[in-house]
């Protein structure tokens, strides 16, 4: 890999802080493909952190709410805080199987036998919905920090478009800023 220059991107954090962050582009010597170093905090094609991200899918999930009430200081649209719901509904299979991957290694230690539903589980009329919303919420209540894990690894939830192969600036075998 070798550097190929560096774009600016705003970010918008769980405050409703908006930052202007350098990401670094590199190019590699063997399929000549350009790749974004993004930090762990960013995900791929969105302007929203992480954790604000997290925050509306966990509130729409724990509590009693509409998608209008799941909405914080940050995510300040509901197509938004719909969208990310959706994909964190769309990427649950593979991100549960990767977390019982984490458990039967030993890096995770947690009981699942308990189910907890989703207080909003009963608005849906898909009954496969409705299963994956009580999925999440028992998910979340096991693994709070589910997507920081994900995201951890190289799983974004709530990445869109190409799925071009990201790096990860931690992943990085060598210091390139």
């Amino acid at each position: 890999m070798v550097r190929n220059g560096c774009f600016f991107r705003t970010m918008v954090d769980k405050d409703a802080q908006r930052h202007r962050i350098k990401i670094q582009r590199v190019r590699c010597r063997g399929c000549n493909s350009s790749h974004s170093l993004l930090y762990d905090f960013l995900i791929p094609y969105r302007r929203m952190e992480l954790q604000a991200m997290r925050e509306v899918v966990e509130r729409y999930v724990k509590e009693p709410t509409t998608y209008l009430g799941a909405l914080t200081d940050a995510v300040t649209e509901v197509a938004t805080g719909f969208s990310a719901l959706e994909y964190a509904l769309k990427h649950l299979s593979l991100a549960y199987m990767f977390l019982m991957q984490l458990l039967t290694a030993g890096e995770l230690h947690r009981d699942f036998a308990t189910q907890f539903p989703c207080p909003n589980s009963y608005k849906v009329q898909k009954h496969g919905k409705r299963e994956r919303l009580d999925w999440l919420a028992t998910t979340l209540k096991k693994y709070p920090d589910m997507f920081e894990i994900l995201n951890r690894y190289g799983y974004p939830i709530f990445a869109s478009g190409r799925g071009c192969g990201l790096l990860r600036t931690h992943r990085a075998e060598c210091p390139l800023f």
